[in-house]
């Protein structure tokens, strides 16, 4: 009892801090994503109005780096004109000019910053509000920013995407540039902005209303997925390329999954991956994370060893991006893996277990992507290893008893058709080595009851830099994807194609690949197992 209470204390504060780290910056993250998507505006049931130039000018201070201040020293030059029109021609005034004092290069420093200043400012901002008729109360979704200021520029070359993204939390945050104190909040001003019709309603240009041409298919253009769009992001992980118009999933796999997950759109009048309530376009379910699931998974994938191989069963239950699960005690269906695939059993199982999965975007930078963390634990003792491995008249068992992997990753599509994951972190788990007398001793078989251990010194603790791959195309008659990862000297590689049988069914085939790379296999692994399965999607 002392002992399972002490794994408890372990894992418990594991497992809770990666709840805690996931939640971060997530609350926000779908309806961020919806705005920084141009398409978004063609379906949607919102406004977007565009700011005139004063008010352009009168927020950029509030929004973007204080204006630099000029020094004593600089504003007692004699010759700010001279020295701005050489830097504004794109000449260095330290070169071309004559008898510059000690005030006239303090001034050129200046001169610089406040140029650099200058040129980061945003020369466009736009306003998107729900949809409402004169006199009517609205709500302000968010505030876009843009860079572009060329004043023939189309709509699209302006925010798709924008420079940034304020939500409305923000802008109630941000203090306003009325200097009558009617508006208390930047929010609020933004508000009077659109009553008082300084703001010009430009929704139709935004939907595309008689512009043929407004959103053109771009060919070898490649995009950096959004942070905040999690979702493509575990698509893309998944292998999940086609679109689900009904909320229910269910994935029938042999022989490692069973799955189910309900989607349901944000509750926002801003659907960018669906539509508005007045829209007869369908809605894309699966474009935002699911909002509950549960499944039953066979496979240890995060240190390697996929499917019916790992002897790991867990019992999962999903929400948003976050997973949380039960490691079942025994080896599930892992006989197969020797009945079927004749790949010899190398680990044991033990009692119950806790694990976690989360992806969550950190905001510590813009575009700073998406990170995943991930941990696992085993209570109590193992079975005895299914294959002996004879060592000095004993039966050796190898059983992982915990891990905890991070990966920082980035996502790219390419002519919107393909994707691209990147993951780079770092993966630790623990081998605990057990033993059992290979003599039978009298009354009691040689596989009863629990295994002695070794000394702890002798389990074996792996810690190495972990990498992954992954890509997924989408729009072909059939799609399929693959991915590759690196950890520890080896590799797992696995491959799928989906065909779709109807807009409800789809078939799935996959194979998943272990090879030792550039070590020779650990005692408790096969040098190479090959690892395929058969799953059947239902969406309804």
């Amino acid at each position: 009892m002392k002992k399972l209470l002490r794994n408890m204390i372990i894992c418990v504060p594991v497992l809770g801090i990666l709840f805690s780290v996931s939640a971060f910056g997530q609350r926000t993250a779908q309806l961020r994503s919806i705005l920084n998507n141009f398409k978004s505006y063609r379906y949607s049931n919102i406004f977007l109005y565009k700011l005139d130039d004063a008010s352009v000018s009168a927020i950029n201070p509030l929004l973007g780096t204080p204006e630099p201040k000029i020094s004593a020293a600089a504003n007692r030059s004699k010759k700010k004109d001279e020295i701005s029109e050489y830097i504004d021609n794109g000449d260095d005034p330290l070169i071309e000019m004559k008898g510059l004092n000690n005030d006239d290069r303090e001034f050129i420093k200046y001169y610089y910053n406040y140029r650099q200043w200058q040129d980061a400012l945003f020369k466009k901002a736009y306003i998107v509000t729900t949809r409402f008729k004169p006199d009517e109360p609205f709500t302000i979704i968010g505030l876009l920013t843009s860079t572009n200021d060329d004043s023939r520029a189309r709509l699209d070359e302006c925010i798709d995407p924008p420079k940034k993204v304020y939500l409305t939390g923000e802008l109630r945050r941000i203090g306003s540039p009325d200097t009558l104190g009617v508006a208390k909040t930047l929010f609020e001003y933004l508000q009077r902005n659109i009553s008082q019709n300084v703001s010009e309603n430009i929704t139709s240009e935004a939907q595309g209303l008689g512009e043929g041409y407004l959103i053109p298919r771009k060919v070898g253009d490649t995009k950096i997925v959004n942070e905040d769009d999690i979702q493509q992001y575990l698509r893309i992980t998944e292998g999940q390329p086609q679109d689900y118009n009904s909320p229910n999933e269910v994935t029938i796999g042999l022989f490692d999954v069973l799955r189910y997950r309900r989607y349901e759109p944000v509750n926002t009048t801003m659907s960018s991956y669906g539509t508005a309530v007045d829209s007869t376009t369908p809605i894309i379910y699966n474009k935002w994370l699911p909002k509950y699931g549960v499944e039953l998974r066979q496979g240890f994938e995060e240190i390697n060893y996929p499917s019916l191989w790992s002897e790991r069963l867990s019992l999962n239950v999903m929400w948003q991006s976050y997973k949380l699960g039960m490691i079942l005690p025994g080896g599930g269906a892992s006989k197969l893996a020797k009945d079927i695939f004749k790949t010899e059993r190398t680990l044991t199982s033990a009692g119950f277990g806790a694990s976690g999965n989360f992806d969550f975007p950190m905001k510590i930078v813009n575009q700073s992507g998406v990170f995943t963390l991930s941990s696992s634990y085993v209570f109590g003792d193992p079975v005895s290893n299914p294959i002996y491995t004879p060592n000095f008249n004993t039966g050796l068992s190898y059983l992982p008893r915990f891990h905890v992997q991070g990966h920082y990753s980035f996502a790219i599509n390419v002519d919107e058709n393909h994707y691209f994951r990147f993951k780079l972190g770092g993966t630790f788990f623990m081998m605990e080595k057990w033993y059992e007398p290979m003599i039978p001793r009298p009354g009691r078989p040689d596989s009863a009851g629990a295994i002695r251990p070794f000394l702890t010194d002798e389990n074996e603790a792996i810690a190495s830099i972990s990498s992954r791959i992954e890509y997924m195309t989408v729009n072909n008659s059939v799609q399929w994807g693959t991915g590759v990862q690196y950890f520890d000297g080896a590799g797992l590689g696995d491959l799928w194609m989906q065909v779709a049988l109807s807009n409800e069914f789809h078939l799935r085939g996959e194979v998943k690949f272990f090879r030792t790379i550039f070590r020779n296999p650990k005692p408790w692994e096969n040098a190479n197992v090959f690892m395929p399965s058969i799953q059947l999607l239902v969406n309804f």
